[in-house]
């Protein structure tokens, strides 16, 4: 990710999912 730290979150079966948010939300507003 260009050197930008990142946070992830890793939980339950099958395909991954790649959620991006913008500036002004975070993990926890998933």
């Amino acid at each position: 990710m260009g050197g930008r730290r990142v946070r992830y979150r890793v939980s339950g079966a099958g395909p991954s999912v790649v959620m991006l948010h913008g500036i002004g939300r975070s993990l926890e507003d998933w």
